[in-house]
């Protein structure tokens, strides 16, 4: 393949979705700020793929078993790209995350999103 025909993307154009409507990442990220807004200085794995599957089960849950068992990996898989890509979420140890100040942002944006709509 030559290089004329390779392209590579740098910048994703924002997905557009409808009010209201939470992506994968979010959610994931309200479930770390429930965690949190409950007392916890840091929040567990477990807790973090418990609290995503709570609020979007056909989305979290296990394939065969949605509404049975959460989908440690799915929900694992967007944690990963709270932390990465969007800087929402820091890991503050082994299997122990946190949220980052542009995390609580981004919280209360959603918060203030869902009282709107």
């Amino acid at each position: 393949m030559s290089s004329q025909t390779t392209t590579t993307r740098l910048f994703r154009r924002p997905v557009s979705r409808a009010p209201g409507v939470r992506t994968a990442v979010e959610t994931v990220l309200l479930a770390v700020a429930d965690e949190i807004d409950a007392g916890r200085d840091v929040v567990p794995l477990s807790a973090v793929v418990l609290g995503a599957w709570l609020r979007d089960r056909d989305r979290f849950g296990m394939l065969d078993y949605k509404h049975a068992h959460p989908d440690t990996q799915r929900v694992l898989s967007e944690l990963s790209r709270a932390v990465r890509r969007f800087g929402w979420v820091c890991r503050v140890g082994p299997r122990l995350y946190g949220l980052t100040d542009a995390g609580r942002r981004r919280v209360a944006e959603l918060k203030a999103e869902r009282g709107r709509t």
